[in-house]
């Protein structure tokens, strides 16, 4: 294939090397100039005395005086036009001082005639060659100019230009590699251009796809800086050929593409992250076996913490044990789900206590940090992890085992956000226990709750499909309120809530439900502690949020059953039809989602709009 010519030119650093000019304007490049210029007209002069000493002496065989002729022409083609006129000048007084010393009796040197001839010819040359070189100092300082611009541009460019041989040394490197890398253009010419990578593999794979083919276009690779940071290049680059076409060199560019890169980053891990929550909840709806679906939620909370290792241990009804129920694990990590059956709960008691108050156990190097963690790890034969991370997971307000995170072999950051996953994960995962509990205590499917009359989980599901078909066919919104209970407290002698207080504080909360909702909305109890609540038709968010903050008032406040006085909390999570989905059972996962993620808020943060919650979560990563 015929090659471009224009890879024939000279190349970038050919022309850096070419002269350029002194344009600085210091004292040693003009004195430099003068002399050069004035030493044509000095040597006629010197060349003058020569001669008029050897025509004195009376030399036979000096010298002819046309040698006078050599200087004027050196002092046209170095000077220019004016000085080679002025050593013409000085030419001719000499041929005329060598004619008065030819009258001298003993000398015949040079004639009249003779000098005329001279002397033209003197000034011939001089204007000859004088145009001569002020033709070539035009061109020479349009050159200049070029070049002087040619460099701006190379000096100011922001993309890093580089050149290298066949083998991938540097050869040329632009000034705007301090700006992206750190480094002055010495320090890395010379250097393999891999050898800046993070990867050097991935750096080494564009001269390999150079040497199949011409050119290399927007191929991405992460780079070291001189401080220790990383930053995304994304290279082109292309073959240089002679003029016989054979491959010299590769020239390129590389354009820093960070900013970019760090924002489809943390799209791809907000959608990620968006992701796994609604995976871990989605295994929970309607599933086939209960084990499987806990199995996938843990695979869920381990794919987008990047964990080694994810589990569940739920502890025995007398609290006296704990046994690892469930587990997830990468390729290369060992199972250890069967030797962690059973386990005595006396050496966690540091553990339990902080779960039971709600906090996460995070330890992001085992081998320093406090007796108490170092405890829990090894009562829990983890001798194998770096870090790990635990959250409890209750049903209702009840302490029943947690959730766990391991990072084999490395002791690694355990961030704040998976922190929160893993939270949200623990809270889903304690809600499908409960309801799960809940469910097999029941041989038969009721549409109605015995405790509190109203419609159950299963019920709801029918009115939600319901209440989506006719609001899609009218062009309507519907909003589904998921309201959960939550810090049972009794407030009058500190004696301890019991069934029969419980079972009204429950009938409570369902009339205050019943009694706010329109007739054409509806309200169920869809888990031990949690109740729905459909509004179809409404014109605008805010008035789910309106209904929201009145059932939150009603709920949280002090209420007085049996002689004692007793509150309890609640948080609400919302989705909106069409905007969060248009499916039914989605758009209650996603009231759900919403609702776990305002839990442990007060106020009106007790309230969540499921968009909302994604938009700060994607915020915050």
């Amino acid at each position: 294939m015929k090659k471009d010519p224009a890879k024939r030119f000279k190349t970038m650093r050919e022309r850096l090397q070419a002269p350029i000019y002194d344009s600085t304007g210091n004292r040693n490049s003009l004195a430099a100039g003068f002399w050069w210029k004035a030493s044509g007209p000095i040597l006629t002069i010197f060349m003058f005395f020569i001669v008029a000493i050897l025509a004195l002496t009376g030399m036979r065989d000096a010298p002819p005086a046309s040698l006078i002729l050599i200087p004027v022409a050196y002092s046209a083609f170095t000077g220019g036009l004016g000085i080679g006129l002025v050593s013409s000048f000085l030419s001719v007084l000499a041929f005329l001082s060598i004619i008065t010393i030819s009258d001298l009796p003993q000398n015949n040197f040079l004639d009249f005639q003779q000098a005329f001839v001279l002397s033209t010819v003197s000034f011939s040359i001089s204007i000859l060659l004088g145009l001569l070189k002020q033709h070539d100092d035009g061109k020479t300082r349009k050159l200049r100019i070029s070049e002087q611009r040619f460099r701006s541009m190379f000096e100011s460019i922001q993309d890093i230009y580089f050149r290298t041989d066949l083998q991938g040394w540097i050869q040329t490197i632009s000034p705007s590699v301090k700006n992206e890398l750190g480094y002055e253009p010495a320090d890395v010419i010379g250097r393999q251009f891999a050898s800046l990578s993070v990867k050097e593999a991935d750096a080494n794979k564009i001269f390999r796809l150079l040497n199949s083919s011409e050119e290399v276009l927007d191929y991405e690779v992460e780079f070291n800086t001189k401080d220790g940071k990383t930053v995304f290049l994304s290279v082109s680059a292309q073959k240089i050929f002679d003029n016989e076409d054979n491959p010299i060199a590769f020239e390129g560019s590389a354009r820093n593409t960070t900013k970019r890169k760090l924002a489809e980053d943390s799209l791809i891990h907000e959608l990620s992250y968006e992701k796994a929550i609604s995976g871990i909840s989605a295994a929970f709806v309607a599933p086939d076996n209960f084990d499987t679906a806990l199995d996938s939620a843990l695979a869920n909370i381990s794919q987008l913490s990047r964990a080694s290792r994810s589990y569940l241990f739920t502890l025995s009804d007398d609290k006296k044990l704990i046994s690892n129920t469930n587990e997830w694990v990468a390729p290369s990590v060992s199972v250890k789900k069967p030797a962690l059956q059973n386990i005595s709960t006396l050496g966690l008691t540091w553990a339990l206590s902080e779960l039971a108050k709600g906090e996460q156990i995070k330890i992001n190097d085992v081998s320093r940090t406090s007796r108490e963690a170092q405890l829990v790890v090894a009562e829990l034969k983890r001798d194998d992890i770096g870090s790990l991370l635990l959250a409890p997971v209750n049903a209702s307000t009840e302490l029943i085992g947690f959730v766990g995170i391991d990072m084999v072999g490395q002791n690694t950051f355990i961030p704040n956000e998976t922190g929160v996953l893993l939270k949200i994960g623990a809270d889903i995962i304690g809600d499908a226990i409960s309801r799960h509990r809940h469910e097999s205590t029941t041989s038969t499917v009721t549409y109605y709750d015995e405790q509190t009359n109203l419609p159950t989980r299963d019920l709801l599901s029918d009115r939600m499909n319901q209440a989506v078909a006719i609001m899609k066919r009218r062009g309507e919104m519907l909003a589904l309120l998921y309201i959960g209970l939550n810090q049972l407290e009794v407030l009058s002698d500190g004696q301890g809530a019991d069934t029969d207080l419980r079972d009204l504080l429950l009938k409570k909360v369902a009339k205050i439900l019943f009694e706010e909702m329109r007739r054409q909305d509806t309200v169920a109890r869809i888990g031990p502690d949690d109740f729905a609540l459909i509004l179809v038709g409404i014109k605008k968010e805010k008035d789910a949020s309106i209904v929201a903050v009145k059932l939150l008032d009603a709920i949280t406040r002090p209420h007085v059953l049996s002689g004692h006085k007793v509150q309890i909390g609640a948080n609400i999570g919302i989705s909106v039809f069409p905007k969060d989905d248009e499916v039914a059972d989605f758009l209650v996962r996603k009231a759900s989602i919403a609702m776990h993620q305002a839990k442990g808020k007060a106020g009106e943060e007790a309230i969540a709009f499921f968009h909302d919650q994604n938009k700060q979560t994607g915020e915050a990563a």
